[in-house]
C-alpha cells in the first residue's frame, strides 16, 4: 500500500497545470476525484484505507459512537489531488478552514500543513504515506456535539502537492437535529437545501 501511494504522487507530480483547476481564493491548483477512471491505483488504494478505517478505526469509536458505522455503510468518500506553486516568499497559500465531513485523511510530499491549537498555528505531520487526520464539522452533529473540527491551513513558499480523503456520511443519513449529510453540505457550502444536482 505504501508503494502504492508513492507511485500516486509521481503521477500526480508528473501532471501538468493544465490538469488542474485554479482555485478562487488561495494560491493552489486542485482536482475533485470522483472516479476511478482517475489515478486508478491510487483510488484504489483510498478504497482500502477507507474500508480499514470503517472497519478497525470506526470499530473503536463505535463503543462511544454507535451510529458512526451506519453513518458510514457506503463507499462515501471524495478525493481531492492539491498542487501548491512555489512562491517567492512565505505566505498562507490555503487559508484556514475546517472540513465539512466527518473525517479527512492529508497526504502531502512537503512541509506545510499546520493546524490551529490553543490559538497558535502549529506544524502538522504528514506525508506521502502517513496522513495527518483532521476532524471535520459534521462530526459534532453524527457523534459528539463537544467534538471541536480541525482548523487547518498550508503555509510555506516551496512546491507541494497533496492528496486528501474526504470521509462523509451517506447522504441520506440524518443527523440528531434532522438534516441529512447532502443537507448539510448544501447549507454549509451555501447553495441552499433546495438546489438539485445537476
Amino acid at each position: 500500500m505504501e508503494d502504492t501511494l508513492r507511485d500516486a504522487f509521481v503521477e500526480l507530480r508528473a501532471l501538468s497545470d493544465n490538469a488542474f483547476l485554479s482555485h478562487p481564493n488561495d494560491c493552489k491548483l486542485h482536482a475533485m476525484i470522483d472516479t476511478e477512471d482517475d489515478l486508478t491505483g491510487c483510488w484504489c488504494v483510498f478504497s482500502a484505507l477507507f474500508a480499514a478505517l470503517k472497519r478497525e478505526g470506526f470499530a473503536r469509536l463505535s463503543k462511544d459512537y454507535p451510529d458512526l458505522i451506519a453513518a458510514h455503510d457506503q463507499q462515501n468518500f471524495k478525493m481531492r489531488l492539491l498542487r501548491y506553486p512555489a512562491t517567492q516568499s512565505t505566505t498562507v497559500r490555503g487559508k484556514e478552514h475546517t472540513d465539512y465531513g466527518t473525517f479527512s485523511l492529508i497526504f502531502a510530499d512537503a512541509a506545510g500543513l499546520e493546524v490551529e491549537k490553543g490559538g497558535e498555528w502549529v506544524e502538522a505531520s504528514a506525508d506521502e504515506t502517513n496522513p495527518a487526520v483532521v476532524v471535520g464539522s459534521s462530526m459534532k452533529l453524527l457523534a459528539d456535539p463537544s467534538a471541536t473540527p480541525t482548523n487547518h491551513r498550508v503555509s510555506g513558499n516551496s512546491l507541494r502537492h497533496s492528496i486528501v480523503l474526504f470521509i462523509e456520511a451517506n447522504d441520506d443519513f440524518a443527523f440528531r437535529d434532522g438534516q441529512t449529510m447532502k443537507e448539510y453540505i448544501k447549507r454549509r457550502s451555501g447553495t441552499g437545501v433546495t438546489v438539485e444536482e445537476e
